[in-house]
């Protein structure tokens, strides 16, 4: 019997004593039913509205799987990184499954319980993955989710040549079979150039311009390609990379062979005296290299080396730097002194051939996607609000969402006061089933999943229906009037 029940009976005790030691004697029994009603509703209303302690065995529930990063969109090739929390007593597995059968999964525990899984999709659309957890009492909680996946689009390159190389000409294959955009310019002899286009990329038969430029994403010259420009050619290619976010990469020589702005915090050290023009042999790695080459890759005798503003992107065995990157105003230069990763392909290892050309370019090429991503990376869920949020340089064109039965709704979009790149909108999902965030032409899928189950209304420590406190209060509002028209009653005599 709680607190509360033994104060109502002790004072219940109390007056109906009180009422039958009284010297008027009528209505005697009807004066102690309506004290004892009046009690018991009083702590009939305090009970209903105190909700009641949980049990001692009760635990609040914790989802299985927190604090969960996934992604709304990839570039087909690209890895599919999933990272969360799981909430378990002591040990179990954490799955991801793919669509195509693929697996990965690790090890995670009440002491370590982060884990981060990775996919790889081999086909563009929408692509449904499966996250679970298998703990070590058998116990299984799994859920789905969608990404996105895009089909991967190369940035169009403009390629200049001091002389013919063999490099470039397998750079060429290997941009030619992924349907890349270049355009090579190749020194033939003084005044004369040869030039080749692939793809439908940008013609580049005159001097460098900032109109010719704004067709590019990217610049891949050697040093005595670049020497050869003119001042004004400099100078536009300066602006466009500093206002224009063009990237620039030096494929060939040293930034020191060339007098150039965006090359002049790049120096260089020498791993042994006398060894800036020696030629030297090197297995090189980068981060989320496909594996570890087998074969080893003629470099340059120097390395860079580390100063603030700079970030490594290809080193040797040693750790020393081999191609680096930094920031120049808007767009972005870089220097690599492999001198060989043709080697790679008559070697059989064209997948690191592809990654080493991926990450030069990747890392200095103008982005010009618009990014959209969906309540940062959350699941969503029917009837549950979405958080859009895009990253363009302008402001985006009509953004709309496409339900599951072909419903379209405009999304009105704010653009963040701070960093104006960012836009921002809201949307609520009626339906489940794959939705389609447009952009103008371009649709980025999302799966939205149903709500989850409504808890039930009899859990513990939660109060009971509001019907029994009207009643309660009903019975106390006639048994105190009760008393009052007796009391009337007496003092009326």
């Amino acid at each position: 019997m709680s607190q509360i029940e033994w104060i109502a009976l002790t004072l219940g005790a109390a007056l109906a004593a009180i009422e039958w030691r009284r010297a008027d004697r009528a209505n005697r029994a009807l004066r102690i039913a309506l004290v004892i009603v009046a009690v018991l509703c009083l702590a009939a209303l305090a009970r209903l509205s105190t909700p009641g302690e949980p049990s001692a065995t009760a635990k609040p529930a914790l989802p299985a799987l927190a604090a969960l990063d996934l992604p709304d969109e990839v570039s087909l090739g690209e890895p599919i990184p999933v990272r969360g929390r799981a909430t378990l007593p002591d040990s179990g597995w954490v799955i991801l499954e793919a669509p195509d059968g693929g697996r990965d999964s690790t090890l995670v525990s009440a002491a370590a319980p982060w884990f981060q899984l990775a996919a790889r999709p081999r086909a563009a659309g929408g692509a449904v993955y499966r996250l679970s957890l298998r703990q070590s009492n058998d116990e299984a909680f799994a859920d789905s989710f969608g990404v996105s996946v895009r089909p991967d689009r190369p940035p169009t390159l403009l390629a200049l040549d001091g002389s013919p190389s063999f490099e470039t000409a397998y750079l060429k294959r290997w941009l030619a079979a992924r349907g890349g955009r270049l355009t090579l310019r190749t020194t033939v002899t003084r005044g004369r150039s040869r030039i080749e286009r692939l793809n439908g990329a940008p013609a580049a038969d005159g001097p460098l311009t900032p109109a010719l430029l704004g067709g590019f994403d990217a610049v891949l010259a050697d040093s005595a390609a670049l020497a050869a420009l003119s001042a004004v050619e400099r100078r536009a290619l300066t602006d466009a990379i500093e206002a224009d976010e063009l990237g620039l990469l030096l494929t060939a020589g040293t930034p020191t062979a060339v007098p150039f702005v965006p090359f002049a915090p790049f120096v260089l050290d020498s791993p042994r005296s006398g060894a800036h023009d020696e030629a030297r042999t090197s297995r090189l790695t980068w981060p989320h290299i496909p594996r570890r080459s087998r074969t080893g890759i003629e470099v340059a005798g120097t390395t860079l080396r580390p100063r603030p503003g700079l970030f490594p992107l290809i080193t040797d065995h040693a750790g020393g730097w081999l191609a680096a990157r930094r920031n120049a105003g808007a767009g972005r230069g870089a220097v690599t002194l492999v001198r060989t990763p043709s080697r790679w392909v008559l070697e059989g290892e064209q997948d690191l051939f592809a990654g080493y050309w991926d990450r030069l370019i990747s890392a200095v090429a103008r982005d010009t996607a618009t990014r959209a991503s969906i309540e940062g990376g959350a699941a969503p869920r029917v009837d549950r609000r979405l958080q859009l949020s895009l990253l363009a340089s302008a402001r985006p064109e009509t953004v709309s969402i496409a339900a599951p039965d072909g419903t379209l709704e405009p999304i009105a979009l704010a653009r963040d006061p701070v960093e104006t790149r960012r836009w921002t909108g809201a949307y609520w999902p009626r339906q489940a089933g794959w939705h389609a965030l447009r952009l103008g032409a371009r649709e980025l899928p999302f799966l939205v999943l149903e709500a989850p189950a409504a808890a039930s209304s009899e859990t513990p420590g939660a109060p009971p229906s509001h019907w029994l406190q009207v009643v309660a209060f009903l019975a106390l509002l006639a048994a105190l009037t009760g008393l009052w028209l007796e009391s009337r009653r007496r003092l009326g005599r």
